[in-house]
């Protein structure tokens, strides 16, 4: 499901790319703010996946909750003659590196699982290997004993 939604903010992106949109100079921090929330609210929902954690309501009331608040905050400011933008840019920057890490953090983590879990499954198939011919001669020196 999480690759549906990553598919379909691309193609979003890309349509609006193409789209030759224009926004108005007023509305371009508010988009800015509303991208960067978006960003960190999807490395927040690719981070849950990888941890096991992922459920398609906290990434879609993440999303909502991320871009209202930055909207609003931005324009509570305005209104109190703030300029809150750089506040929130750093906020958001810090959380999608944050999120990037441990991101980068669990992919190493999954490596290390992986080759691990590939020696393991070398040893056993190795001691395998070795099973049979063992077994096949305790069980030959059982037959002896049994008719002694």
């Amino acid at each position: 499901m999480l690759i549906a939604l990553i598919i379909g903010i691309a193609a979003g992106v890309c349509g609006g790319l193409l789209s030759h949109l224009v926004i108005p100079a007023e509305w371009s921090v508010y988009v800015a703010m509303g991208i960067l929330a978006l960003v960190d609210s999807l490395l927040g929902a690719i981070h849950a996946q990888l941890s096991g954690n992922y459920h398609n309501r906290r990434f879609l009331l993440g999303i909502l909750g991320n871009f209202f608040l930055a909207i609003f905050l931005l324009y509570l400011g305005e209104q109190m003659g703030l300029d809150l933008t750089l506040a929130i840019s750093v906020v958001f920057a810090l959380r999608i590196f944050n999120n990037f890490s441990r991101i980068i953090q669990q992919s190493l983590q999954m490596g290390n699982k992986r080759v691990r879990i590939k020696e393991m499954a070398q040893h056993i198939a190795v001691s395998a290997e070795d099973r049979p011919e063992s077994m096949t001669e305790h069980l030959s020196l059982e037959d002896k004993n049994d008719n002694a």
